[in-house]
Parts: C-alpha cells; structure tokens; sequence
C-alpha cells in the first residue's frame, strides 16, 4: 500500500476549500512568526538609536551654550578665555584687563554665563587669572535652583581647592591671549610737605607714563619715565625728567593654596634690587597671612641717563595676619616689619574698601623712632571700561591715584620701597573673595532697580 503524506491525508477526507484554509493558516503563522521577530530585532535597534541621536543632540546643546558664552565674554572683552566641559562640569577662565576693577569684571562675566553658559544638573566653574595665575574661582552647584533665577547670592567665590577645575580647563584653547599685549599706563603722582615756615605746602605734580608688557604666564615688563609737570620746593632729581620704575615681575602659584610673585630692577627711594610677595588665605578667608622679604641697594639717576649706584645693601621685610569684615568691607592688618634703617617695628592698619575707592588710618612704631601715624588715600582712575583693539597698544591711566599723609613728618624712619608702580591699597585688594561677592552683590541690585 502507498503510503500517503499528509497533505494526501488532508485531500482524502476533507474538502479543497479545507485544505486551502490550512494552506494560509500555515503562511499566516509563519509570516506572523518572522513579523514579530523583525519587530523584536528592530525595536532595540531603534531605542538605540534613538537614544545615540538624543546624547548627541545634547551634548551639541550643551557645546552651543558653552561657546555662545565664550563668544560672549569675547565680545565683552575679556583675555585669556577657556572653556572645559565633561559629564558634571562646565569650566571658564577669564582675565579682566578691560575692566579696571576685577570685582566689576566678575560681576559682568557672572551675568553673561548665568543667561547662557549655565546647564542644567551641571556644576559651572569661572576660574580669574592675572597674567595667567589662577587666583580665584566663582563656583555655581546645581541645587534646586532653576537656572534663569540664579543670581550673584547663587555663587561660591573661593581662592582656595580648584584645583581639579583649573586641570581641566588649563590646557584647552586660550582665546584672546593677553601674550605681548602692550599698554602705555599713565600714573599721576602728586606730592606735598610742609616742613618749612614761610611756605604752607611745597607741592610737585609728576605725570609718569609707563609701558607694560605682558610677556610668558605670570610675567610683566614694566618701564616708565617721570615728568614733572609742576613743581613748587622740590629738589634735586625731582627737578628733572628721568626714568621711573623698570622692572620685571613673575607672578606664581604654588601648593596649599599659597599666591605670590618675585619683582626685580629699579623701584623707588632711590633702590634697586629684588623683592619676594607671598600669600595666603586660611580655610576661613575671612583670615589671611602676608609676607615680603627685599633686599635693594640706593641707586637713582643723577642725570637722564646716568645712573648711580654704590655697593651697599639694605635688606627689609614685612609679615603679619589681615582680617577681612566682609559686612563693611573692613580689613584690618597687623605687621611686624624691619625698613630700610633696619629699624625693627610694628604696623596696624584699618582700611575701608569702596567699589572706586581706599580709606585706611595706621600707626607704627620702630626702634629708636618716635611714633607715628597718618592717613592713605586711594581713588581708582577713569576710565572705568576701556576694550582693548586687536593687538595694537593701549593708552589708558594707571589703576588709581592717592596719598599717604605722615602725621609724625617722619622722612627717614619707616621706609620701604614700593616696587611696582601700580602697588597700592585698590592693587591688593581686588581679588579679595568678599570684596568680589560684596561689589557683585551692589550690581546685581543697581541692575534690579533699572528694570
């Protein structure tokens, strides 16, 4: 007997139209089969996809805000601008030369990266340099704050522990780099004494303009030449033109958070020599400790360009705590100090700090010197805002202008060389955390209230 398949079978003893709907029952499944396995296939295949194609549109998002806020900060002005970014942190650097008072610098770049660098879930670093020196950050954390209602109360400014921000930002592009940048700073100086009868006050007005290079990280050149305008008792080399400061200056960073610079050449009172800053803020910054060491010889110039000098060498120094009020913006200083007659003393000074402005009272006394005391005052010089043009040099006026009055009219006790020409009470006080907060602070209201 033949043996019958199946679809024999099927045929023999069911009708054709049976054996038809078995027939597309069959295709049926196996077409629903090999549908829900493509299903099965595509569906991931396409989640992840999907899923690659949102990463990339998110970080593009994220790169676009980033360099909108470079741009940003371009425009603005800024010098040496970086930009770092990774999976939790979006890192800037910025150096304000355009701005004469770093603190009104700060506010400014704060306001542009708060409207369009800052992301969401993302902690965002702004790093301050000085001729490249990392010297202080402003830090926003991400909490439950909505990025288009942070303000300037939202940022944590610190000198201390960004380390790890600044390595992921130092060695990305620098835009706008302050390298061979030239200025010509003109510094007003104005001098009186009263040590005579017949005359109330003999004064002499200097207008001394300098050219300022700035050269490698941390490293500026400085000449400067010294007109006298007017003059009404004062002799000598004051009677004539001649070279001012000229020095060089390197500015450092070092470990635990310690800031300084070394500056060499021709300073004034008659030195030249070389001078060590060091600085150093404590965890609770309200604190900080000061130092500077020099050793200078007398040295001037007799005539335009002869310069002399004898071999002697005088060594002094300065050290001692501050502590800063940040409420009133007080800072308070204690120095033991030894000067150029290597008398040994002590120093303490009250200054009040204004956006534009220095006010500070001191007493010392010293051995085999009578006490003393007086009045510094320091005014910050327009204009306030002053862009720089692509690379060509840059005329403005000196940070600030001021004067010291010596109630006790000592002239030869006291005295320590001031060895750059912009170093004064506004100069060592402008990356000063509080004093940054607090001027962010007054403009972020002045901002408010124009609205």
């Amino acid at each position: 007997m033949k043996n019958l398949g199946m679809s024999e079978v099927i045929r023999i003893f069911a009708p054709d139209n049976i054996v038809n709907q078995t027939r597309h029952l069959r295709r049926g499944m196996s077409t629903l089969h090999l549908s829900c396995a493509r299903s099965f296939v595509r569906k991931p295949v396409k989640l992840a996809v999907f899923f690659l194609i949102a990463c990339f549109v998110g970080v593009s998002s994220v790169k676009a805000q980033s360099d909108v806020a470079v741009e940003q900060l371009l425009a603005l002005g800024f010098e040496n601008v970086r930009c770092s970014e990774d999976s939790s942190e979006v890192v800037y650097t910025i150096e304000s030369n355009v701005y004469k008072i770093q603190a009104v610098g700060a506010a400014r770049a704060i306001e542009k990266v708060q409207s369009v660098g800052l992301v969401e879930g993302k902690k965002c670093t702004v790093i301050m340099t000085d001729n490249g020196i990392p010297l202080i950050a402003l830090t926003y954390r991400p909490d439950n704050d909505r990025v288009d209602a942070v303000s300037a109360e939202n940022w944590n400014i610190t000198t201390r522990d960004f380390g790890e921000s600044w390595k992921k930002v130092k060695k990305s592009k620098k835009r706008n780099s302050s390298f061979l940048n030239v200025d010509v700073v003109v510094y007003p100086q104005f001098y009186y004494k009263n040590i005579i009868i017949n005359q109330i006050y003999q004064i002499l007005l200097e207008v001394s303009p300098a050219i300022e290079v700035t050269l490698w990280s941390g490293a500026k050149l400085t000449a400067q030449m010294i007109w006298p305008a007017y003059n009404d008792g004062f002799t000598g080399e004051y009677e004539n033109t001649r070279p001012g400061y000229i020095t060089l200056q390197q500015q450092f960073r070092l470990p635990y958070n310690i800031t300084g610079d070394v500056r060499l050449g021709v300073f004034d009172l008659r030195t030249y020599g070389g001078e060590l800053n060091l600085k150093y803020f404590f965890k609770d910054e309200h604190f900080s400790l000061s130092g500077k060491l020099g050793c200078v010889g007398v040295g001037y110039y007799k005539d335009f360009g002869k310069f002399t000098y004898n071999g002697d060498q005088k060594w002094y120094w300065s050290v001692g705590p501050d502590y800063y009020w940040a409420r009133y913006n007080v800072q308070f200083k204690l120095r033991a100090e030894q000067y150029l007659m290597q008398e040994i003393g002590i120093k303490g000074e009250m200054i009040r700090h204004f956006r534009y402005c220095s006010i500070g009272l001191y007493a010392e006394k010293a051995q085999h010197s009578k006490s003393n005391g007086g009045f510094r005052i320091y005014v910050s010089l327009p204009p306030y805002k002053y862009k720089r043009y692509k690379k060509f040099p840059r005329i403005t006026t000196g940070l600030s202008t001021g004067t010291t009055y010596n109630g006790g009219n000592e002239r030869n006790r006291y005295l320590m060389p001031v060895s750059t020409a912009d170093d004064n009470l506004l100069k060592q006080n402008q990356f000063n955390p509080f004093f940054i907060r607090s001027t962010m602070t007054q403009i972020h209201k002045e901002n408010i209230n124009s609205e």
